[in-house]
Formats: structure tokens, C-alpha cells, sequence
């Protein structure tokens, strides 16, 4: 199975500032917009930190949008916009939240109700599940795992794509939870996309047909969906790795509500803007209850709403979301009247510091500083070069390290090959995963051993000579990508 990496949909721990330095001031005219976004956003893509996004802000009913990047290498020339499609993850567990609150505001389950209630015999096969509240569920208090143990997909490229409600209820049939619902905190994909297909069988409908009818639809959202479809295609952004190298898009099935909406900044503006002015309608009315806080924050969690995360400073409302090839980052602010939304075809956390920056500036006028990334060194291909060939960690690992025009790819045993940067002639660091290689050169000549860093760990590889004596078959099961919280 090709290495792919981690299924994240969100980062939902993320260590976020305490805003109640945020008070409310003028902001600065939107004709300064772009050179002061311009000026924070310029050091990601100096860097090489993202290939592609676009930025959308509201403040005080007035928008601002603009792209930045590249769709792709290929497509060097295009700048995504605000049309362009992008997954935005886990704030897809934002919408799911919503959902609830517009079932319990049309009576068609309450909060308090459980999986006992609405999964036909759940009861007698998984006592401890069937106590699970519809509550318990976006809030991550359900004790179920993050991820399921079942999925057992058919490809690698698209690990949930065949996930479907029979594995699904089979999973929770026989799931041991790791704690009593309702008190102890664990984030969950599982049961975000557990709570948004449980919604729409309740009333016998599919998880897009009911958030195109109750979400997307009463707000325009017109290029938003959990399935690409032919109108969409042409405007996706391509996916990539936080190393700028091409990746697959996911594809969702049963776990559609944990991170399965694909939607353009145009779309989440016109999100944004309702949840600052709730209609005064149906909608409105769920609006509202999603938005209101229904948990406290805790030592280890934040204070949520209904999908929503509430920051420190007890008004700012977010969520993030990566998949394999894409990052997300949303803050709204009641008090402040500013909404921020970036949306990248990269998968690196590095988004969210860029989204904060521009939400500070833009909501209290703050001062941010760009950030400074360290520089890449440069390095000569002869150089690159003699570190080239493949190195044998075990039996049955190999490490092939190969260049693709200024780039160093490294591919172990069964996995996919992953890009490598500089930080001197032997130090090499990725991105996608927390690892680092260093190899051993004498004064000329290949490098004869590389060793790899990882998880407290120091794996020694040493060159194979005989490149037709390399083994390509097995498994690496020593090297696992790094969990991210």
C-alpha cells in the first residue's frame, strides 16, 4: 500500500492565541487591504510554504478576496480566485453542526437523543454506544476513536471512498470506548461523520442531498458539494503535500460530515456572512443555536458551539481542516464583525498562522509582522546527485533516493516517494512528515549511509551497491508518518 498521508480532516487542538487583546477599533481602509495582506502572505510563497490560495475577508459588511499562487507547477500562469474549488476538511464538521441544529430546530431529534434511539438495534449489540448523545458527537465527547479500524480500503489514494453505512454500523456495533459519553474529551472524525450520516438516514435522505437543501442552497452556495461534479471539476485546484509535490484528492462516502465539502472562498464568504446577520428564518433559527456555546472549555478542549470551536478570547468562532492534499482555516467574530477565510491546495499547517495573522490585522488593526522562513541552502546537482541511489534499512526496506530536476525525492519500501529540502549539503528535512535524513559523503563519491530521525528514533541505511540487487517488495512497518494532534 502506497504511503499516504495522515488522515487529519482537521487539527483540532490547535494551540490558538487567547484574543482578548482584540478590541473593537477602525479598521484601515480596504484599499490598503492588498498591500497589507500581500505583505504577510509573501514569505509563505517565497518559501515555497504553498503552492496555491485564495484569502477572503469580510469586516463590517464589506468583502475583500484574492488568490495567490499557482494552481500548479503545470499551471504556473494561473492564480486561483474566489471561484476556485478547494476541500476545506474539517470545517466541513462546521456545516455537520449546523445540520444537527437545523434537525433539532425542525423536531426531528433533540440534542440529548441517542445513537440507542436512531440506530436499529444498537442496543443490544453495543450497550455502551447506544448511551452515545447526538451532543456527544460534535462535541468529540463520545469516547469513540478518531479514526475506525475497519476501513479497509480497496486503493490507497482513496482511503474512505468505499466506506459506507454497513462498515460503518459495524464498527460502532463493536467499538470499546475509551470513556463514559459525555465526559471525556477525544476528537473524533469518526463520529463527525458518524452524526452527519446518522442525520440524514433519520429522514430517509442522503448526507448531500441534505445539506444542498437545508445549508447550501438558502445561502447560494451554489459551488459548494460533497461531489465533484462536472460544473466543479474544472474550477478544483489541484492537491498537494506541505512539499509541493502532486497528490490525489480524497474521496468520501459515509464520512462525508467529517470532512467531506469541497466549496471557494465566494461560497464560505457568503457562510460567513450569515452566521454575523443570522436570517430571520428556518435557517437563522439553526444558525443560532449552532453559534451558542453548549460546552464549556475544558483543560484539555476548547469551548464549542455546535461544530464550532470558540476561542480564548469567548467570541471568535473557528475551525480548520487538512485532507491529503489541501488546508483550510476559518475565524468569525460576532463582536468584531470580521470574518477570515483561507483556502490552500496544500496541506500544511502553516495556513493557520497566516489565517490568525490576517484576522488579527484586519479585526483590531494589529501590527503583524511577515514571517521569516528559514532559506533553503543552495545546493549544486552534482552534489544532489551523489546522494542518489538506494539504501537498505532492513530484509526487506529500501530507501531510493532519486532527483527530479532541482528536487530530491526519497521513496521507502511500499510507500510514496516524498520531497526532501536542503538545510546543507547533508542535513535534508521534510515537510510531510516530522523526519530528518542525514548522510554520510566522504570527499568524493557517493554517500555511502543515510540516517533517518524520526519519533526519538535513528535508523542507519546503507548504500546497496548493486543497484540491480535492491529489493522493491515488503513493507516498512518501523516508519509511520507522525500522528498530528
Amino acid at each position: 500500500m502506497a504511503y499516504r498521508i495522515p488522515l487529519y480532516f482537521c487539527i483540532a487542538l490547535l494551540c490558538w492565541a487567547n484574543y482578548a487583546l482584540l478590541a473593537q477599533t477602525t479598521p484601515k481602509s480596504s484599499s490598503s487591504m492588498d498591500s497589507r495582506v500581500d505583505k504577510l502572505v509573501a514569505p509563505y510563497f517565497e518559501s515555497g510554504q504553498m503552492m496555491g490560495a485564495t484569502v477572503g475577508v469580510i469586516r463590517d459588511g464589506e468583502v475583500w478576496i484574492k488568490g495567490y499562487g499557482s494552481l500548479s507547477r503545470n499551471q504556473p500562469e494561473v492564480t486561483p480566485d474566489g471561484n476556485t474549488v478547494f476541500e476545506i476538511g474539517s470545517i466541513s464538521k462546521v456545516f455537520t453542526g449546523l445540520l444537527l441544529a437545523d434537525s433539532v430546530t425542525r423536531q426531528k431529534v433533540r440534542l440529548d437523543q441517542t445513537l440507542g434511539e436512531l440506530v436499529t438495534d444498537l442496543k443490544n449489540k453495543n450497550e455502551k454506544a447506544a448511551a452515545i448523545r447526538l451532543l456527544d458527537l460534535t462535541h468529540h465527547k463520545s469516547g469513540l476513536p478518531r479514526m475506525p479500524n475497519n476501513a479497509n480500503p480497496q486503493s490507497a489514494e482513496f482511503p474512505f471512498e468505499n466506506y459506507d453505512w454497513k462498515l460503518m454500523k459495524e464498527f460502532l456495533e463493536s467499538v470499546a470506548l475509551n470513556g463514559k459519553p459525555g465526559e471525556k474529551y477525544t476528537y473524533s472524525n469518526y463520529a463527525v461523520g458518524l452524526l452527519g450520516t446518522v442525520l440524514a438516514r433519520n429522514e430517509d435522505r442522503t448526507y448531500e442531498n441534505m445539506i444542498q437543501q437545508q445549508i447550501f442552497k438558502p445561502l447560494k452556495m451554489e459551488s459548494s458539494s460533497t461531489v465533484v461534479s462536472e460544473n466543479l471539476k474544472p474550477r478544483l485546484a489541484p492537491p498537494h503535500l506541505a512539499s509541493l509535490e502532486t497528490t490525489s484528492e480524497f474521496s468520501f462516502n459515509a464520512m462525508k460530515g467529517a470532512g467531506g465539502i469541497r466549496s471557494t472562498v465566494n461560497d464560505m464568504i457568503k457562510f460567513m456572512q450569515a452566521n454575523l446577520n443570522a436570517p430571520e428564518d428556518q435557517l437563522g433559527k439553526s444558525i443560532e443555536l449552532a453559534w451558542k456555546k453548549q460546552m464549556e472549555a475544558g483543560q484539555d478542549h476548547r469551548a464549542m458551539g455546535l461544530g464550532w470551536m470558540i476561542a480564548g478570547d469567548g467570541h471568535t468562532r473557528w475551525h480548520n481542516g487538512q485532507t491529503n492534499g489541501y488546508h483550510s482555516m476559518m475565524l468569525v467574530s460576532r463582536k468584531l464583525n470580521t470574518g477570515v477565510i483561507l483556502l490552500t491546495n496544500t496541506a500544511t499547517m502553516e495556513a493557520d498562522v497566516l489565517t490568525e495573522q490576517i484576522f488579527r490585522m484586519v479585526a483590531a488593526n494589529s501590527n503583524e509582522e511577515p514571517r521569516k522562513f528559514d532559506k533553503l541552502a543552495d545546493i549544486e546537482i552534482a552534489v544532489m546527485d551523489r546522494l542518489v541511489g538506494k539504501y537498505r534499512l532492513s530484509l526487506f526496506a529500501v530507501m531510493e533516493v532519486t532527483r527530479k530536476e532541482d528536487r530530491l525525492l526519497v521513496q521507502l519500501t511500499g510507500q510514496q516517494a516524498l520531497r526532501v529540502f536542503p538545510e546543507n549539503e547533508t542535513t535534508w528535512n521534510y515537510r510531510d512528515v516530522k523526519a530528518q535524513l542525514k548522510f554520510e559523503m566522504g570527499d568524493q563519491g557517493p554517500a555511502s549511509k543515510v540516517t533517518l530521525f524520526q519519533n526519538g528514533r535513528e535508523l542507519v541505511a546503507t548504500r546497496i551497491q548493486d543497484q540491480k540487487k535492491a529489493s522493491n517488495s515488503g513493507s516498512l512497518k518501523d516508519i509511520k508518518p507522525s500522528e498530528t494532534q
